[in-house]
């Protein structure tokens, strides 16, 4: 009986929150990012820093689950995970960064709360077709800026007491 209980409840709960990002479309529209990029050497590395510093901050604020996807250069999809943290996926030389997006999109999106961050148009139309949501690199920056504002508002109301 109580395997039944947990069943019907975990069908009433509400399905994980993905958010995943196509990194090098962020990195390319957000001004603080494409500096970076636009250097060389070491300094080409601290816009993939900065990307994921902000959305381990987005993720920590919001909940949700994020997952980044950069372009790769090796024969294979490669998928790291930070403990407690960020999963990132390289694509490879055969799948680029919108493909593996847009088949997470396929798979997960009508069975997961699904939005992908990305400037390319091709990949937010898959998206909306597979059931999926999208919000342009702004947005997500204009999602940030709103959680760190209500964390900001929350601090100074505890202050206040």
């Amino acid at each position: 009986m109580p395997a039944r209980r947990a069943a019907a409840q975990a069908k009433d709960d509400p399905p994980p929150a993905f958010l995943v990002v196509d990194g090098h479309s962020v990195i390319h529209a957000w001004p603080e990012l494409r500096q970076w990029n636009l250097s060389t050497g070491t300094a080409r590395g601290r816009a993939r820093d900065l990307l994921m510093q902000a959305l381990r901050g987005y993720r920590d604020l919001s909940g949700e689950q994020v997952v980044v996807v950069f372009d790769g250069t090796s024969d294979q999809v490669t998928d790291e995970r930070e403990e407690d943290g960020l999963q990132v996926f390289y694509g490879s030389r055969r799948l680029d960064a919108d493909s593996v997006i847009e088949r997470l999109a396929a798979r997960y999106a009508n069975r997961l709360r699904f939005t992908v961050v990305s400037a390319d148009h091709m990949v937010q139309q898959t998206v909306v077709s597979f059931g999926g949501d999208f919000v342009t690199p702004a947005g997500l920056r204009e999602r940030i800026d709103r959680l760190q504002a209500q964390l900001s508002d929350e601090l100074a109301r505890r202050r206040r007491r």
